[in-house]
């Protein structure tokens, strides 16, 4: 039997034919489209078929030919289970998760970088220990530039920590939320209990009220069975599921259960038809597993740190260039030698002429870097350190 379903983009759980002998006559995907929400609709308007259910009673050719083809005894489940799990593994895969990535110190550390204030701010504190070196020498000049690198360590240190005990609970909440028990059979009539991350396709499991469905399955055997699937579809109704037979399959029953929803009603067995990533739920948590964008504070100050940014560039830009300008003027004898202010310009004695002499007592070059320095200087000061401090401690104090 080959069975083809036309391929839909970025459609995961459609499955395209192949076959093979013993249990491994299914493609992955080919037992998972049963449970696949679309196939919960109905055939066609003004009929009561649903497609999962015309899929299992025609196209798997009935719950019995399929438990056949994979090899379960619907009372005592998987037949020989010892030799063929290894293969049911690699075929079919685990009922297990790909878990959010815990990040670790260093990623979190390393991430305060990715902040502009944070850059900005260690910039600052380089360009401030070697301006205040170069004029006031140690240890005086290391005050700016030292205080500013406190700010910013305190501030890594705090949205590191809030973060990593964060990854932390997320961490013990990820795996205490993975581990379910669930009754399942394994060559008795008797379920033994098991951790749900050891099913595999083609197990019969035990499932009553109150429990969540280990991954994507057929009822075989059932009493007022229902189930919520909210959490999946966003459909609050409960749905009753019966076990399918040639007398009622056409008449809207429906017997495909999907993985994690919540059985709200009744008990019943069913037969694991997809496991882990290949369930409804583990396609849609793969889909929605993304890296987490900026809060719309973070977002508010990258914004103010660039306006802030651009008006100090902005300001050094023209403290520089007019520096410029009072050199050239000099240079130019316009104004006299050592002017420090055009509007009211003295010459100052024993002054020095400006000249292009290569040489490190030359004024020229004195002054240029003077002018450098004090442009930089102008950024240094715009940057306000304390402004993510503050929002840092504040978070921290309110997340406590």
């Amino acid at each position: 039997m080959s069975l083809r379903f036309k391929k839909k983009v970025d459609e995961p759980l459609i499955f395209e034919g192949g076959s093979e002998g013993g249990f491994k006559k299914f493609s992955i995907s080919k037992l998972a489209y049963i449970s696949h929400t679309d196939n919960h609709a109905k055939v066609k308007e003004g009929e009561d078929l649903i497609r999962s259910s015309k899929m299992i009673m025609e196209d798997f050719e009935g719950i019995d030919k399929l438990l056949e083809d994979l090899g379960t005894d619907p009372n005592t489940g998987i037949k020989d289970f010892q030799a063929t799990k290894a293969g049911r593994v690699e075929h079919y895969g685990t009922n297990a998760f790909i878990p959010p990535k815990i990040k670790t110190l260093y990623e979190l550390i390393m991430e305060n970088f990715e902040d502009t204030i944070n850059l900005v701010l260690l910039a600052a504190s380089i360009v401030s220990l070697a301006i205040g070196l170069i004029k006031e020498g140690f240890p005086e000049g290391m005050i700016e530039g030292t205080s500013i690198m406190i700010a910013l360590t305190i501030i890594i240190v705090v949205n590191s920590g809030n973060n990593w005990i964060s990854e932390q609970k997320l961490a013990a909440l990820v795996e205490t939320s993975a581990k379910q028990m669930i009754g399942v059979f394994r060559g008795d009539k008797e379920a033994i209990t098991i951790d749900i991350q050891e099913l595999v396709v083609g197990d019969i499991v035990e499932i009553r009220d109150g429990m969540k469905i280990p991954a994507d399955c057929i009822l075989v055997e059932g009493q007022e069975f229902e189930t919520n699937e909210a959490e999946l579809t966003g459909e609050p109704d409960q749905l009753p599921k019966v076990p399918l037979n040639q007398d009622n399959y056409k008449d809207g029953s429906i017997a495909a259960l999907i993985g994690m929803s919540m059985c709200v009603k009744g008990f019943g067995k069913a037969l694991v038809i997809a496991v882990g990533e290949n369930t409804v739920s583990g396609a849609i948590t793969k889909a929605t597993q993304k890296k987490s964008e900026d809060t719309l504070l973070q977002k508010k100050l990258a914004v103010m740190a660039e306006k802030i940014g651009n008006v100090g560039i902005a300001c050094a830009v023209l403290t520089l260039v007019s520096l410029i300008i009072r050199t050239g003027l000099e240079m130019a004898s316009i104004i006299p030698c050592g002017c420090g202010n055009i509007t009211v310009c003295v010459a100052e004695p024993d002054c020095t002429p400006l000249t292009f002499e290569l040489s490190i007592d030359n004024r020229l070059w004195i002054d240029l870097l003077n002018t450098l320095i004090i442009a930089i200087s102008v950024v240094v000061v715009a940057i306000p350190e304390g402004l993510p401090l503050a929002v840092t401690i504040s978070l921290s104090y309110s997340s406590a």
